[in-house]
């Protein structure tokens, strides 16, 4: 949350709060973003911009490393490259993240964007 507040500081402070800003938001956290959604924000869930079952996918993966630690995690995505065995777990974290930027273009009414991830900021003033 902190690093898309920043993020949002960075956009007003280059003059362009005033564009329309899309946030894909994992769809079990929308609620925790609601209060954002001002200045030309547009929320989306995860379920708004990926395939249907992908996003099962995705909550079922969600659901279940819900507690794990990101070592666990990351070893089990290890031991998924090398034998197969946990197919879910591809579905956490940076793969769908990648695959909501590469489908955002088919989700969104502008003909031209510029996807940002919240822990990138502008350092400087950009014309588009």
């Amino acid at each position: 949350m902190q690093q898309f507040e920043l993020l949002r500081r960075a956009l007003r402070s280059f003059g362009h709060a005033k564009l329309t800003h899309h946030v894909i938001v994992q769809t079990e956290d929308i609620a925790a973003f609601r209060h954002l959604e001002t200045d030309g924000v547009r929320l989306h869930t995860t379920a708004d911009v990926l395939p249907i079952a992908v996003e099962q996918q995705r909550l079922h993966c969600a659901q279940r490393t819900r507690h794990w630690s990101r070592h666990a995690i990351r070893l089990t995505r290890s031991v998924n490259k090398r034998t197969g065995w946990a197919n879910w777990v591809r579905y956490e974290g940076w793969q769908t993240q990648q695959l909501c930027k590469l489908l955002a273009g088919n989700s969104f009414e502008e003909d031209v964007f510029v996807v940002l991830d919240s822990d990138c900021l502008p350092t400087g003033p950009y014309d588009f």
